[in-house]
């Protein structure tokens, strides 16, 4: 895939399909030359959401040593257990890969759970209201490279 082009999958999308909804879970764009990814997770994320996501994710991961993330989320936005497990096995696996991680959100608990990411990590990790999604996203562009 061409740097700037977007990856949506999900219910709807090119992934699974379901007749009685057309809502896309997830969608990933490269931007800054792909050194940042732009994730965008609507709704509550299933297991299966997740098994759909995560090849996308590594294979965009795999052409850099580091990437930075601008993660937002909209709608509800939450997990599974079991895609958050999932979750969780891919950032311990692949923790020594993030750069900068800018999460735009609007619940207090993704802003704590932001908070907590942000004393475990050693590149740094911020956490934007909705409103602030343009600085988010200069945040991230401010640092770079990861290097």
């Amino acid at each position: 895939m061409q740097p700037g082009l977007r990856r949506e999958n999900g219910l709807g999308t090119c992934g699974a399909m379901n007749t009685t909804k057309s809502v896309s879970k997830f969608s990933i764009e490269e931007i800054d030359q792909g050194r940042t990814l732009e994730m965008r997770l609507m709704g509550k994320l299933t297991r299966t959401d997740y098994d759909q996501m995560l090849p996308q994710l590594e294979e965009l991961m795999s052409r850099w040593p580091k990437v930075n993330f601008l993660v937002i989320l909209e709608s509800g936005h939450g997990w599974e257990p079991a895609a958050f497990w999932a979750d969780l096995k891919f950032d311990v696996t692949h923790w020594k890969r993030f750069g900068r991680i800018a999460v735009v959100g609007e619940s207090l608990a993704e802003h704590w759970a932001t908070w907590f990411s942000s004393l475990i990590r050693s590149e740094p990790v911020r956490f934007f209201a909705p409103a602030e999604e343009n600085v988010a996203r200069k945040w991230v562009a401010e640092g770079g490279e990861p290097k």
